[in-house]
């Protein structure tokens, strides 16, 4: 039990002390849950995206539920779909499933966080702060970089 408490602990320090660089953050998260490279495009008004990768070192399967942000009135998960020249992002319902040993990964073009009604402006260089909902997990608190994307590393 005290262990658990610890681990606790070095997490939500690792969150807080995070690196604004989305290329460089990897924060471990309720024990087999890595999450990298979180970040947000900039946006004046109205909406725009998170993405961000993760990865699932436990034994057993976890869904991604959702997301919360102080910042925007609404955090969604969608998804793009693209019909001949349509194209079109459908909110995602029931979550997504990061299994044992596996990655999902939240990108352009794909599943994405849609951020709705921001509440600020996001300019590069802002931490947009995120609370992430799963099914069997604790919410857990990491932040977005917002700008570029982050630069591959190759694993």
């Amino acid at each position: 039990m005290r262990l658990a408490r610890i681990s606790r602990l070095v997490a939500t320090a690792a969150v807080m002390l995070a690196p604004a660089s989305p290329a460089t953050s990897r924060i471990r998260l309720t024990g087999a849950v890595v999450v990298q490279d979180a970040w947000a495009r900039p946006a004046q008004a109205g909406a725009s995206a998170g993405y961000l990768t993760l990865r699932n070192a436990g034994a057993r399967p976890d869904r991604l539920m959702g997301a919360a942000s102080p910042w925007v009135e609404r955090v969604e998960l969608q998804t793009i779909t693209t019909t001949g020249a349509v194209v079109r992002m459908r909110p995602v319902v029931g979550g997504l499933e990061i299994g044992p040993a596996g990655t999902l990964k939240l990108a352009p073009g794909g599943y994405h966080l849609m951020l709705l009604g921001l509440k600020r402006q996001l300019a590069p260089g802002d931490r947009l702060p995120m609370t992430l909902q799963f099914e069997t997990a604790r919410p857990v608190k990491i932040y977005l970089a917002v700008g570029a994307p982050p630069v591959a590393r190759g694993d």
